[in-house]
């Protein structure tokens, strides 16, 4: 049975603004949450980061309500100030696994949900957990 667990990357994503790359490496621009700025209209004034992903497998964009059914199974490990978590027991990776008739080897590869404050889901499976870098203080 699936089991969400907190990786470790605290950051509370407000808005996923882009995901690019290609050849298993993407970027995903975003900004964090900023409770100062919550009420005023200046939203470029929040700190914006990059994550990047490397070595990806597969990578599946949805909006939230793609996953309501799922997330209410999940939420419970939603406690912390995050919005990035490991899937353990993951049948997205079993699925992945599956598809690569297990020509490569897949006992490294790990789930990764990626959401923000608004609607964006990325279920992201790689063997290499995701790094963030702030590119812009606002």
């Amino acid at each position: 049975m699936e089991k969400v667990l907190n990786c470790g990357i605290f950051i509370d994503i407000d808005l996923i603004h882009h995901i690019s790359g290609a050849n298993r490496e993407f970027e995903v621009l975003f900004t964090e949450r900023d409770e100062r700025y919550i009420d005023i209209k200046h939203s470029d004034k929040r700190a914006r980061y990059k994550m990047i992903l490397k070595n990806v497998w597969d990578m599946r964009y949805s909006i939230e309500n793609a996953s309501l059914d799922r997330f209410s199974k999940m939420t419970k490990a939603w406690t912390e100030k995050s919005c990035v978590y490991l899937i353990e027991d993951s049948e997205y990776v079993k699925y992945v696994a599956h598809q690569v008739s297990f020509t490569y080897p897949t006992d490294k590869l790990k789930h990764y949900v990626i959401v923000d404050r608004t609607d964006t889901t990325l279920d992201v499976i790689t063997e290499i957990p995701p790094v963030i870098e702030k590119i812009w203080e606002g």
